[in-house]
């Protein structure tokens, strides 16, 4: 034989082992035959495959397929891979039951006696199905009952004593007086209710009046909601224009100008107290001259020394404008020593010399 062939048989052994390991993990002999029973469910109750399938906590099988019935797509169709050994009677129960605190299930096969010959269900055969809680599998059917009955009572003594506790008024029970205050409160509370539900029933004419002015002023809102928009819309350009603005600059500048104009302001009040205080001397040397003390006053009230100033105006003018015309008769009488020139007037003179004032010069 072959090394190759050697490889070749060795390795369809270990992959038999394989499945066969798998299988047997998942609770299935595949050396041994086994007999598949079907059951129809409404809820699984999360029934896993490979779940147990046991009798009287006894496993003679394991949950081997689950699928939806193709006739109503509602129901689930369980298959059990029950040992060929294992006898189940035709009328069996299958019922789902927690098998561990964590929510695993089982399928437990109930009957109540053991079956033979055509009594006993064959392979491919349907069995019932329901599905029992927690509390039902741990005190069986017939206590439940018992139980729940047994907790009524109790549960209705109970509140019989907790009740006639409360009602009594001169009960010590915290509680009681709590629930005393509570119903107090309740009655108020019922009261002030009713108070309300006369006072809304004398107002609802005015709140009518209230509501239809409400509603005239939305439909006024409602017609005006373009010029409020542009309200809106003018205030928020005024806002971000405002915001654009330097204003600590601006305040800045301001507050100089107002700095300088305090400063202006100062100056023209010194400025206006001087020319009060020019303005009050200038009236008092007026007044003195109008009462005719001083030189000054003498200049303006005397007559005689006006006339005197005034003729010695113009013989000043004839002189100059003699000098003028005839500056030789000025410096030969300087320099040379010579005899005087006599006088003449001018023919278009300017001179205001009377004729007989002139004389020789």
């Amino acid at each position: 034989m072959s090394n190759e062939t050697k490889i070749g048989i060795l390795s369809i052994i270990t992959i038999i082992i394989a499945v066969w390991g798998f299988k047997f993990l998942k609770g299935k002999n595949i050396l041994s035959s086994s007999n598949f029973l079907y059951a129809e469910y409404q809820n699984v109750d999360y029934l896993q495959l490979s779940a147990p399938v046991i009798i009287n906590g006894f496993q003679v099988g394991i949950v081997s397929n689950m699928y939806l019935n193709p006739e109503n797509m509602k129901s689930i169709i369980v298959e059990f891979d029950i040992r060929n050994d294992i006898d189940v009677p035709k009328t069996t129960i299958a019922q789902i039951v927690p098998a561990g605190m964590l929510g695993e299930k089982a399928v437990n096969l109930k009957y109540d006696k053991p079956c033979s010959g055509n009594d006993c269900a064959k392979s491919g055969e349907y069995l019932q199905s329901t599905t029992v809680g927690m509390v039902e599998s741990m005190l069986g059917e017939g206590s439940v009952d018992g139980y729940i009955n047994k907790m009524k009572t109790s549960l209705e003594g109970v509140y019989k004593t907790v009740s006639d506790d409360l009602s009594d008024p001169d009960s010590k029970n915290v509680m009681a007086k709590s629930i005393q205050d509570l119903s107090i409160t309740l009655e108020n509370l019922k009261e002030t209710t009713a108070r309300m539900n006369s006072l809304m029933a004398n107002s609802s004419s005015k709140l009518n009046e209230v509501l239809v002015n409400v509603s005239k002023i939305s439909a006024n809102v409602a017609d005006n909601d373009q010029q409020i928009k542009g309200i809106i819309s003018n205030t928020a350009g005024f806002t971000e224009k405002l915001n654009a603005l330097d204003m600590d600059n601006t305040l800045g500048k301001v507050n100089g100008t107002f700095a300088t104009t305090n400063d202006a302001v100062v100056k023209l009040k010194a400025t206006l107290d001087n020319a009060n205080k020019t303005v009050g001397e200038l009236s008092t040397m007026l007044n003195k001259v109008n009462d005719g003390n001083g030189t000054l006053s003498m200049l303006v009230n005397d007559k005689e020394l006006y006339d005197r100033l005034n003729t010695s105006s113009k013989n000043l003018d004839m002189l100059l404008e003699d000098f003028r015309l005839n500056p030789k008769r000025y410096i030969r009488s300087i320099f040379v020593g010579k005899k005087h020139i006599p006088y003449q007037a001018p023919e278009n003179g300017t001179g205001s010399i009377v004729p007989e004032e002139q004389g020789n010069y």
